[in-house]
């Protein structure tokens, strides 16, 4: 088994629990951890075998930039259902980030994980 990772996704969009955060984009980062296998993908050298990242980012952005999310928690509940749905890692690993949402802080979020490590 193996872990493939996005780190730091950059992604701007509407989100927040006030209104006027909704109004303008605002930057979430996204980590993602995938564990599988991936050496029939690597033996053939077969994109098609494996996890595809850059599919990945496509469908987060696309999925972030769909509708206003209030809330991180369902933003990131979205985005694993989506990752579970159409790519099927045996485990993932899941954070989203609001860079500077509060004071003092470099960002809040929410980290998921699923399925057997």
């Amino acid at each position: 088994m193996a872990t493939i990772f996005i780190n730091e996704l950059a992604i701007k969009m509407h989100i927040g629990v006030p209104e006027w955060e909704r109004r303008v984009r605002q930057t979430v980062l996204v980590d993602c951890e995938m564990r599988t296998d991936i050496q029939s993908a690597a033996s053939a050298q077969d994109i098609a075998q494996t996890i595809n990242y850059q599919t990945i980012v496509h469908e987060l952005e696309a999925l972030a930039m769909s509708k206003p999310y209030v809330l991180v928690e369902s933003l990131i509940e979205d985005m694993a259902d989506l990752i579970e749905k159409d790519f099927k890692p045996s485990w993932l690993s899941l954070k989203v980030t609001k860079p500077f949402a509060i004071a003092n802080a470099a960002g809040v979020g929410v980290k998921i994980e699923r399925g057997t490590r």
